[in-house]
């Protein structure tokens, strides 16, 4: 039992950041942290195919109850919960953050549970203050198997491996 507790101890222990830990400076010109802080949920998430075929909705392929909510904190974390709409768990994908002059750049570590929804584990998103939104819009490259199971219109297309495109997604928060 000591053992025990003497693991869960040092493990909370790993979590907290040592004093050598120092928060990445926003350049100059960065926006203030207080107007970005927040939770965010998406409001527009559309997948275009480079030059192939139509643009494609996602978010309205994804069920509200699965939709990602986005949280930004008063530290440079972040975090994007979700719902995975295949085992109903509650998923968390943990990142960081840096002030930029006209938003935030966005940086989680891994992608698993991002690809889920075909957002890039590094994005750069603007702030709009009047409507309180984190936009994106970009080119990335999409896991096939998840496209398909989001787009299965597009399941007997020919693609392999990745699918390019441009996606936009636009988070606007709804409480700070």
């Amino acid at each position: 039992m000591r053992r025990r507790l003497l693991m869960i101890a040092l493990l909370g222990l790993a979590t907290l950041p040592s004093c050598d830990d120092e928060e990445p400076t926003p350049p100059p010109d960065a926006i203030p942290r207080d107007q970005v802080v927040g939770v965010y949920e998406p409001t527009e998430l559309v997948f275009d195919v480079q030059g192939q075929l139509p643009e494609k909705n996602i978010l309205e392929r994804v069920e509200p109850p699965d939709r990602p909510q986005l949280v930004i904190t008063r530290t440079d974390t972040a975090q994007l919960v979700f719902r995975d709409p295949a085992t109903g768990l509650v998923r968390a994908e943990n990142g960081t953050y840096v002030l930029l002059s006209d938003g935030i750049g966005l940086r989680f570590s891994g992608s698993s549970a991002l690809q889920q929804i075909l957002l890039p584990a590094r994005m750069d998103l603007k702030f709009n203050s009047e409507a309180a939104t984190l936009s994106f819009s970009g080119e990335v490259f999409v896991p096939v198997p998840q496209l398909k199971a989001l787009v299965p219109e597009f399941a007997q297309e020919p693609w392999v491996d990745t699918v390019p495109g441009v996606l936009r997604v636009v988070f606007t928060r709804t409480r700070r």
